[in-house]
């Protein structure tokens, strides 16, 4: 089995446009989101993305595998912290069980992070 963190981020990017648009039409649009489904962002880590400062990963250690930001509408995967092509979708229908959800199960406030 390779694994995914040796993987260039193009190849994990060609797991999500193959997969995501089948999570998409077999979940459908969220009743509490129905303008548009979650895009996808990729970044090395959380520290990385809420610093803004280059991170190429190292100081992730404490890093969730993904998240779902409510107000900006958007999966983001940590892909350093993807293992395999399973994990990427399990991943992807986890965190879009999230934009499913009502916006208080969720915490408006708070991006829901999963690790």
């Amino acid at each position: 089995m390779v694994k995914i963190i040796d993987m260039k981020l193009k190849e994990i990017q060609k797991i999500v446009e193959e997969v995501y648009p089948k999570i998409e039409k077999h979940y459908g649009y969220s009743k509490f989101f129905p303008e548009t489904t979650p895009y996808i962002e990729y970044e090395t880590s959380i520290y990385g993305r809420l610093s803004g400062e280059e991170d190429d990963g190292t100081f992730g250690e404490q890093s969730p595998h993904a998240e779902f930001e409510r107000i900006d509408n958007s999966i983001i995967l940590y892909y350093p912290k993807m293992e395999d092509r399973e994990h990427i979708v399990q991943t992807l229908v986890h965190e879009y069980q999230h934009y499913l959800q009502s916006v208080s199960y969720t915490h408006l406030t708070l991006p829901t992070i999963c690790s």
